[in-house]
C-alpha cells in the first residue's frame, strides 16, 4: 500500500517519539537506520524529506541529530502525503489520469469507499498513538 520510503518514514517518526519518551533529545542517522533496519544513505534521503517538511527538526554537529518537536501531533496522512503524495487519496486505482464519478474507471465505484476507509484510518492515527503501540509490547518497529 505504501511506498518503501513511506514505511521508513512512519517507522522513523514512532522512533524518535519513543527516544524523545526515554529523554533523548537528538539522534542520528546511523543509530536511527540501525533501529528501523533501513540503509543509512537511504535513511539520511527521508530525515532530509521529512525536516524540510517540518514534520521533524534537525539540529547540526556533533552533539545533533534529529527529534520531534515537543507537543506536535502528526498523523499518519501527513507522513503519507509528504513521502508518496496524494496519490494514495485521490488518484485512480488503475492509474487512470482522469477518473471520476463522471467518468469512471471499471474500479472506481468499488474502491472509492475503500480508499475513503483508508484515508479515515490514516487521519484518525497519530504517531503518539503508534509509540504507546509498541511501547506496551502490543507492537514493534522490527523483527
Amino acid at each position: 500500500m505504501f511506498s518503501k520510503s513511506c514505511i521508513y518514514s512512519i517507522k522513523i517518526m514512532i522512533y524518535l517519539s519513543l527516544q524523545q519518551s526515554k529523554d533523548i533529545e537528538y539522534t542520528g542517522v546511523t543509530a536511527i537506520s540501525k533501529a528501523i533496519d533501513s540503509p543509512k544513505h537511504f535513511t539520511a534521503k527521508i530525515l532530509q524529506l521529512l525536516s524540510k517538511a517540518k514534520l521533524i527538526d534537525s539540529r547540526p554537529g556533533p552533539k545533533g541529530g534529529f527529534y520531534l518537536p515537543k507537543g506536535k501531533e502528526v498523523s499518519l496522512t501527513e507522513i503519507v502525503r509528504v513521502i508518496d503524495g496524494n496519490q494514495l487519496f485521490e488518484g485512480c486505482v488503475l492509474g487512470f489520469r482522469e477518473c471520476s464519478a463522471k467518468h469512471p474507471c471499471p474500479a472506481h465505484f468499488k474502491f472509492i469507499k475503500v480508499r475513503d476507509q483508508i484515508h479515515e484510518a490514516l487521519e484518525t492515527t497519530n504517531i503518539e498513538e503508534m509509540k504507546r503501540i509498541v511501547e506496551n509490547k502490543h507492537g514493534y518497529l522490527k523483527l
